[in-house]
């Protein structure tokens, strides 16, 4: 999340409308920064498993900006998202490569 703050008041209203406590972590991401997502795939892959990444990207500009080389709203809808953590079959393009196609 950009707003780990803004993480935090949704983890809590998880906890106390589902009962269940512990389940939900917030971690930083901010799918405009190569870095930040580069930081969290270093994170997640020291996971035993990972079963979901909830993100919510929305934009909304009318100006064009830049980030990271590209077009503000194409980085963080689509070539950062591409590079968040895979199924284990599938390791994330930034970190690992694809897996052996040996018999």
């Amino acid at each position: 999340m950009r707003s780990v703050s803004k993480g935090e008041e949704a983890k809590k209203y998880i906890e106390e409308n589902t009962g269940r406590k512990g389940v939900v972590e917030v971690w930083p991401l901010d799918l405009g920064s190569y870095e930040s997502v580069k930081a969290f795939v270093r994170r997640a892959e020291g996971l035993e498993r990972l079963d979901v990444v909830l993100e919510n990207d929305g934009l909304l500009t009318n100006t064009f900006t830049m980030a990271e080389g590209n077009e503000y709203v194409t980085s963080p809808s689509t070539k950062a998202t591409a590079c968040l953590p895979l199924p284990q079959d599938k390791p994330s393009p930034l970190t690992s490569s694809p897996p052996s196609s040996s018999p």
